[in-house]
């Protein structure tokens, strides 16, 4: 607990990128695979 605020945020903003782009990609597939 002793690192600062801003590398917990950068973290917390990381994860949350990757969480968006893996969930995206997901919609994306389903979406391509129903399509087709």
């Amino acid at each position: 607990m002793a690192q600062s605020s801003g590398g917990q945020r950068l973290m917390f903003v990381l994860f949350a990128v990757a969480t968006l782009i893996f969930l995206l990609g997901i919609v994306v597939i389903g979406f391509l695979s129903g399509a087709i």
